[in-house]
């Protein structure tokens, strides 16, 4: 009784990693991924950055300056006292002051002013442009960064759900092969069957459990990789995957166009915002030398003499102000020579080597396309041959185990078949990869979503 229960409480500790594995979709393992990727959460930082960069530059540019002062002095008694914009000398009696100013001493003054500037000039507009291009190509690299994350898991995710497969029937070939092994022990002890066929065998056997072991390593080690990249905690977590490869048809690859995957391509899409860029650039730099600025400004003044009498009298306060309105030309960016006709010649230098770089990106992304198409049309040329062999393969291994139980074959020769049969189906799986494979990338190009 106890073994038994010693059995099963073995038996419960194998199963509990498959019974404790996640569930897991394609979507939900793009999803995860993006979700936790530390390079997605940099780029989306990044676009909010320059968000904040461009609402600065719009207060930057376009709030006036507006100054608040105010003055609280204490002054000892003088010949003369400031009022206005003029002096009043206490011995003057015309100035009705000379009796008070005597007898005032020391005396507290109090003055303020609020002044106020703005200036406007046409290549302030184009600056905000710029802003406005560069949180465009921070949100394109974000996208860009989303797209090939999601092919990565993608492609990840299914050559998982392939090598688990192929897995599969080696451990099939294995398990066979023992069987075998067994039956051909008897053969061997009863003299019906040669020593060397038994240690080929054996060889062979040693062989698969080989591979085996490596292909176990291998798929281990991506499902790691697959759980760091969704930010799982624990990288050895059992994971058990519920899509498999999709049905493939071939009609599929008519519906992707070279057009789509140009119009989709992020690195066209950086090009075409550095050119648009460039325009204000030049525009900018255009209207510093042709266009002048505008500076309006105004200011104003009051002043109290002495804070502790009546503010009111005539005698007592004053105020001044101003207002003025400056249109200024730079005529030094109007000479040859200039660091603005400088920058000129430089913008257009550049905007040629942008129309260069564009032109080669088109054509590298048309090479692209035209070898992920060629590879998928190659790949279902391949899944059809596979499948034909496969037919081939299992009508050969028939007959020639049919042989074989008639002692008309020897063991080699139905090994050989067992193993072109496996093989077969090996070579299946993998064209189904490949195909889907290319497929995932003609999606990802040609599509503006991840």
């Amino acid at each position: 009784m106890s073994k038994k229960i010693l059995a099963l409480l073995a038996a419960v500790s194998i199963l509990m990693p498959t019974l404790a594995a996640q569930k897991l979709t394609v979507d939900q393992a793009v999803e995860n991924a993006l979700t936790h990727s530390l390079t997605i959460q940099t780029d989306q930082l990044s676009v909010e950055a320059a968000k904040i960069a461009q609402d600065d530059g719009v207060t930057n540019t376009f709030y006036p300056t507006l100054q608040a002062t105010t003055t609280i002095g204490r002054s000892n008694s003088g010949t003369k006292a400031l009022s206005g914009m003029h002096y009043i000398d206490p011995s003057d009696s015309s100035s009705g002051m000379a009796a008070d100013y005597a007898t005032y001493g020391p005396y507290v003054f109090f003055s303020s002013g609020l002044s106020f500037s703005l200036s406007l000039h046409p290549s302030m507009w184009e600056s905000l442009k710029l802003l406005k291009y560069q949180i465009d190509t921070k949100q394109i690299s974000l996208q860009a960064a989303k797209k090939s994350l999601a092919l990565q898991i993608r492609q990840l995710y299914f050559g998982i759900v392939v090598q688990e497969e192929a897995l599969k029937l080696q451990q099939q070939s294995l398990a066979q092969a023992k069987e075998t092994l067994a039956n051909m022990q008897k053969s061997y002890e009863a003299g019906l069957v040669p020593e060397i066929n038994l240690y080929q065998l054996k060889n062979q056997i040693a062989s698969s459990n080989s591979s085996i072991n490596s292909s176990e390593a291998n798929i281990a080690s991506q499902k790691q990789t697959l759980n760091f990249l969704m930010g799982t905690e624990d990288i050895d977590a059992p994971i058990e995957f519920v899509d498999g490869l999709p049905a493939v048809t071939g009609h599929e690859l008519d519906t992707f166009k070279v057009e789509e995957a140009l119009a989709a391509d992020t690195d066209l899409q950086n090009l075409n915002i550095n050119e648009q860029m460039l325009d204000s650039q030049e525009s900018m730099t255009k209207s510093s030398i042709y266009c002048p600025s505008v500076t309006l400004s105004a200011s104003y003044q009051p002043l109290v003499y002495d804070v502790t009498t009546d503010w009111s009298t005539s005698t007592n306060h004053t105020d001044q102000g101003s207002i003025s309105a400056t249109l200024a030309f730079n005529v030094t960016n109007m000479l040859p020579g200039s660091s603005s006709r400088t920058k000129l010649k430089t913008i257009a230098n550049s905007r040629q080597n942008l129309e260069v770089g564009k032109d080669q990106l088109v054509q590298n992304i048309r090479l692209t396309f035209s070898k992920n198409l060629a590879d998928a049309k190659t790949a279902l040329e391949q899944m059809d041959l596979a499948k034909t062999n496969i037919a081939l393969a299992q009508k050969t291994l028939d007959l020639t185990k049919q042989s074989y139980e008639n002692g008309l074959t020897d063991y080699a020769s139905y090994r050989d078949a067992q193993l072109s049969h496996d093989q077969a189906k090996l070579n299946l799986l993998q064209a189904q990869y490949t195909y889907f494979s290319s497929v995932l990338k003609l999606q990802s190009e040609a599509s503006a979503a991840y």
